[in-house]
């Protein structure tokens, strides 16, 4: 029996031993889930060690956005992160697995007294001026409802623009907000006025990857992300941005206080939005 026992571990060994790897890890700048600050860390970084304890299968390759997204649409056996999923991406190819996260999208200003916004036709009415990180999908949706956005290529010329009044609103997330308000002067400033909603994180192996590469890191994600070393981690993140964090196969992770809410998007250029919410956000 002990025989049969050892004899199983092993080959559970030699298939995970033999199983392919990523040929490369390509990333951007998107706190806090991988970044540069001394080193590269984040919350997906953290997630990828889980995967990978005995090392990572290649060095994190940190570039701007659509350049990381450009070199994966044309290079199989690359592992993109982190990364919204939409139809779009799917139809390209791209295999997701998770999520990393859950995160939510809200507008934010850092003018004293800005009038919040009941609806997205506002942004037309008022001629608002959003700016968000370049070839973000979210991005992309909203000048595909005809609302203004300039993206930027990182987030001090985003911080730069509302400085200088170049642009009244910028587009982020809950997680995003806490970090540049430890980190940027006008982050300090910024203020939610418009919740857009809610959407995943994930990783994602590039088109025409191995379906034995697409298993292997499936497989890695569903053991690392019950991990004890993940749960470990979440524990650093939660005192380094002084947010109480939960983590979850289902979900990644996810703020406490947005626990059992549900998360979709959905917006158009009439959605409405709670003021109330707004408020409660913006007392965070």
């Amino acid at each position: 029996m002990k025989y049969c026992a050892l004899l199983a571990f092993s080959l559970t060994c030699l298939q995970i031993l033999a199983a392919p790897l990523p040929d490369r890890l390509l990333t951007s700048e998107k706190r806090p889930y991988n970044y540069q600050q001394q080193h590269t860390q984040g919350l997906t970084i953290d997630l990828l060690h889980s995967m990978y304890p005995q090392g990572l299968p290649a060095e994190v390759e940190l570039m701007p956005w659509p350049r990381a997204l450009y070199t994966a649409q044309s290079t199989p056996n690359v592992l993109l992160f982190t990364m919204g999923k939409t139809a779009e991406r799917e139809q390209q190819g791209f295999h997701f697995i998770g999520p990393v996260s859950r995160r939510e999208h809200w507008l934010y200003s850092a003018e004293p007294g800005f009038q919040p916004l009941l609806n997205l036709a506002q942004l037309k009415s008022r001629k608002l001026l959003i700016v968000g990180l370049r070839a973000g999908w979210l991005s992309e949706r909203l000048q595909q409802e005809g609302i203004a956005v300039e993206t930027v290529g990182d987030y001090e010329q985003g911080m730069q623009m509302l400085m200088k009044g170049r642009a009244q609103l910028w587009l982020s997330t809950e997680l995003e907000e806490q970090v540049l308000k430890q980190n940027s002067d006008i982050g300090k400033t910024l203020r939610p006025v418009f919740r857009l909603g809610c959407s995943y994180n994930y990783l994602a192996l590039s088109p025409g990857s191995k379906p034995e590469l697409i298993a292997d890191t499936e497989a890695r994600y569903e053991q690392a992300i019950r991990s004890p070393h993940l749960h470990q981690q979440k524990q650093k993140w939660q005192q380094q941005l002084g947010l109480a964090l939960g983590l979850s196969a289902s979900t990644g992770f996810y703020l406490l206080s947005e626990a059992g809410t549900h998360c979709a998007m959905g917006f158009s250029a009439t959605s409405e939005m709670s003021i109330a919410a707004a408020r409660s956000q913006s007392e965070k």
